[in-house]
């Protein structure tokens, strides 16, 4: 007794290639994007600043990026599921907590409080710089996902196109708890 004639064989094998071939075909654009390098340019000011990171570094070593720039300290905040944590003013976080990761120049006062090591792609951080500063990241597309946290803050980023970055009113448009905000004209 056959199990499989032979067209119904036929089929299998065609449809088993089919599968093959288009399975290929859709992992081809991701596999050529792999090697993609790009540069991310982001004009620091003296101070405090905010800072999104949009590429995988080729060279993810703090101490290597920021050596001889202007980039004194770096924060950032890994949270698993905290409560709501607003800073004002980044002179007044105790940076020692847990969650809060920092990375301090060679020779700054506090750099053996170093706990930051490594950059990666699709992560928040604050800088402080000395002075202002072009910081150039060489890497490839970012690839990380960030998992939203709920009831709490979120210390994310998120890609804008930097030729025409959107406005508050745009940004909120469709938000129906910011609608009496944006009527009013803030």
């Amino acid at each position: 007794m056959r199990l499989f004639t032979p067209k119904i064989y036929s089929k299998c094998v065609f449809t088993c290639l089919f599968i093959f071939f288009t399975s290929f075909m859709f992992m081809m654009p991701f596999k050529s994007l792999a090697g993609v390098t790009t540069t991310q340019t982001i004009n620091i000011k003296k101070g405090w600043n905010e800072v999104f990171l949009e590429v995988n570094p080729v060279e993810p070593d703090l101490d290597i990026t920021f050596q001889d720039t202007a980039i004194t300290q770096v924060l950032s905040y890994f949270p698993d599921s905290t409560p709501t944590q607003l800073i004002q003013d980044p002179e007044e976080i105790d940076w020692k907590k847990e969650k809060w990761q920092t990375w301090f120049q060679a020779g700054h006062p506090q750099e053996y409080l170093k706990t930051l090591h490594a950059l990666i792609d699709n992560q928040a951080y604050i800088v402080f710089s000395a002075s202002d500063y072009t910081l150039q990241i060489k890497g490839t597309p970012g690839s990380q996902k960030r998992q939203w946290h709920p009831d709490t803050s979120n210390f994310v980023g998120f890609y804008v196109d930097p030729a025409a970055p959107p406005t508050f009113a745009q940004f909120f448009a469709g938000s129906k708890n910011h609608q009496d905000v944006l009527k009013s004209g803030l």
